[in-house]
């Protein structure tokens, strides 16, 4: 019983010890910092010429994001990819409505799917193209 105890109190002593060894010289440890203009949402909105001085600007931009990547599975890189591409095909084909914006393609294509549906982003952003160049 005696070597259980001194067992049991060698573990804790050692676990104490352990959790102990944290750098105590009192500088703050470096944290993670992420530089804003390299997320697909800023780059989203600063094509569009958004105002940054806003700070619910990005957030819509990226929330818009973030339901498109649930609904299509796409990552944000490639949907803010596909969405510059499109814009850039309906600026060429002379498109000139109100909706030919980052965020107006990516609100229209997020509101014409459904979670359930997963459907891929292009293939949604080749329909909205087709639908706005010919609204019959």
């Amino acid at each position: 019983m005696h070597k259980t105890f001194l067992l049991i109190a060698i573990i804790l002593t050692l676990t104490l010890v352990s959790c102990g060894e944290s750098d105590t010289s009192g500088a703050p440890s470096p944290t993670a910092t992420i530089d804003v203009a390299t997320l697909p949402s800023y780059q989203l909105a600063a094509d569009d010429g958004a105002d940054f001085s806003d700070p619910a600007v990005i957030a819509r931009y990226q929330k818009v994001l973030d339901s498109l990547h649930n609904k299509t599975g796409s990552s944000e890189a490639d949907i803010a990819s596909m969405t510059f591409t499109a814009q850039g095909i309906l600026t060429k084909d002379r498109y000139t409505g109100s909706d030919n914006t980052m965020i107006g393609l990516m609100d229209a294509a997020n509101s014409s799917i459904t979670k359930s549906e997963h459907i891929k982003y292009a293939d949604v952003l080749g329909a909205l193209i087709t639908l706005m160049e010919n609204p019959s």
